[in-house]
């Protein structure tokens, strides 16, 4: 490697070796982070789509507009489960999330809203309140 041949000529000082020591050191210390950052990320997601959901109760909707929210509420949410999944495997603290968020589609987002706010109430992501109970 001819690079490597440069620590070897004498006179010449390896100074790089603690700076590249360093870059790795750091790169390795992002990689394994608390997963913060990507719980943020998918608490995004989450408060967009308690807000479109939120939509869903206007008198005036009809059966297109409903169908176009709960589509786009549940894109939302679709968006966020990998976000939250990855950060539960930097850290066991967003298990929860990504658990809730892998019932979207499964479970009524009415449902899960309240649990997904709560989650999402230790990150520092500006939620809307919980989705009201609607008709059974």
């Amino acid at each position: 490697m001819p690079w490597a041949k440069v620590a070897h000529i004498p006179g010449v000082r390896v100074w790089w070796r603690p700076i590249l020591a360093g870059l790795l050191a750091s790169v390795a210390l992002t990689a394994c982070g608390s997963g913060q950052h990507d719980a943020e990320a998918a608490c995004r997601h989450v408060a967009k789509s308690i807000g479109i959901y939120r939509q869903l109760h206007r008198p005036s909707n009809t059966p297109p507009q409903v169908h176009r929210i709960l589509s786009r509420s549940l894109h939302q949410l679709i968006l966020a489960e990998p976000l939250a999944a990855l950060a539960a495997t930097k850290s066991q603290r967003w298990q929860a999330l990504a658990t809730t968020l892998s019932e979207a589609g499964q479970v009524s987002e009415q449902h899960l809203a309240g649990a997904l706010a709560q989650q999402c109430a230790t990150v520092h992501v500006k939620l809307l309140p919980p989705v009201p109970p609607g008709p059974s």
